[in-house]
């Protein structure tokens, strides 16, 4: 009685430690710009901005979305997305000598993406319209897509 007592609860421990130590998501910033779409006549966005993630998950997750968007400036003033233009599964290779601003601004090698997280790593290109022009200089983002908040550099501006 006192051995099988004792093999339960090395069970229970066992069945505990597997449960904690199985490996976190993790996320990465990869990419982050933003910029002006020149003259786009009243009630349109002037700006919007870019960035590229990369999620590995544990587990696969469906119909997942993006709920938060922010660009801050160096005072830690907001700017927040007005609407998503489009969620993209990122899998461009790198060209020879490609410089990162062209390499995740462009659009080949793009699929929309279906609000799924799969198992392993995606990486997602995230377009967003912006609810007001950028007042400074942003410096860094924030977007949150199912539960991970993904922070970041904001890596360039383009022109208008």
């Amino acid at each position: 009685m006192k051995l099988s007592r004792a093999l339960l609860i090395f069970a229970v421990v066992l069945g505990t430690v597997s449960l904690t130590s199985a490996a976190p998501d993790t996320t990465k910033a990869l990419f982050c710009a933003y910029g002006g779409h020149g003259y786009t006549g009243s009630g349109l966005e002037r700006q919007s901005a870019v960035a590229v993630v990369e999620i590995e998950n544990t587990k696969k997750i469906q119909n997942v979305s993006l709920t938060e968007f922010a660009l801050f400036d160096q005072s830690g003033k907001e700017t927040k997305f007005s609407r998503i233009v489009n969620v993209e599964a990122f899998a461009r290779p790198l060209v020879a000598n490609e410089r990162k601003f062209a390499y995740y601004m462009d659009s080949s090698g793009t699929r929309p993406w279906d609000g799924t997280l799969p198992k392993g790593k995606i990486q997602l290109r995230v377009r967003v319209a912006l609810a007001e022009t950028v007042a400074g200089v942003a410096v860094r983002f924030r977007l949150m897509i199912g539960t991970q908040i993904i922070e970041g550099t904001v890596n360039g501006r383009w022109g208008s």
